[in-house]
């Protein structure tokens, strides 16, 4: 190193940036005297390593040390893992590849942040999807189990206004396989009625239970609640106490 500055005196032939060039280069063969080609293509120990050189150079080489994870490296010293959290053991990364990866963070971390945000959109929508397009066992008549009013109508929007990819229609399952086997065929019949044959979706039974009331017995229920209604206990005579309240006080004038 000193052999290298005292090239770059004032009085010195050598230009400014020959100097540095030649400073630079030291410092390299320096840095790299210790490890040789074991952390770089390029060889600076001149020791027989052109074997080991020539193999570094290949595309080969690279793409093998691009798959070494990022990161700090966890090692073990005096009775303590460094650091004590889980980290890549092994060798280190390239200085380019670092840089690389610092350049670029979070990539590719993010994509599979972003494919698992995805992924549990997904599948919220996908149970909306099926909760919308089920037919429960108020959409049919207890006696045939033929589709209601409001059954006809709610299997009509799913012809009509459902996705091609969301149509499945779901009956609701009941113990009786009777039954369900007639309400999948009465399903099939309605949808032929209303939108063609060619248009009758994939059908099949699901084991769920409405979160709800069908309209029709939540109005049954309100209606029957307010004719049950107990009448008040306590009178209001508003107008007749307030004249015999204005009486008394004239009085006593």
């Amino acid at each position: 190193m000193h052999e290298a500055s005292s090239f770059c005196k004032l009085d010195s032939p050598l230009s400014t940036v020959g100097c540095w060039r030649i400073v630079t280069t030291a410092l390299l063969l320096a840095a790299t005297s210790t490890t040789g080609c074991q952390t770089s293509p390029l060889n600076f120990t001149g020791t027989g390593c052109l074997e080991c050189q020539s193999k570094q150079n290949k595309e080969e080489w690279w793409a093998e040390k691009a798959s070494l994870p990022v990161g700090a490296r966890q090692r073990y010293e005096k009775g303590k893992m460094w650091p004590p959290f889980p980290r890549p053991t092994g060798e280190e990364q390239q200085m380019s590849h670092v840089f690389h990866a610092n350049h670029y963070w979070p990539y590719p971390y993010k994509c599979d942040d972003r494919r698992y945000v995805r992924d549990i959109m997904e599948s919220h929508a996908a149970s909306g999807w099926v909760e919308a397009t089920t037919l429960y066992d108020y959409h049919f008549e207890e006696d045939s189990n033929e589709l209601t009013h409001t059954g006809r109508n709610h299997l009509y929007w799913i012809l009509k206004h459902v996705p091609a990819q969301r149509q499945m229609t779901f009956i609701e399952q009941l113990p009786d396989a009777q039954m369900n086997q007639e309400r999948m065929e009465n399903v099939k019949l309605a949808a032929a009625d209303l939108m063609g044959e060619e248009h009758v979706p994939a059908i099949m039974l699901r084991l769920t239970s409405p979160y709800g009331r069908p309209a029709s017995e939540v109005d049954a229920m309100r209606r029957k609640e307010i004719a049950t209604l107990r009448s008040p206990r306590i009178s209001y005579g508003g107008d007749t106490g307030s004249a015999e309240i204005a009486k008394t006080g004239a009085s006593q004038q």
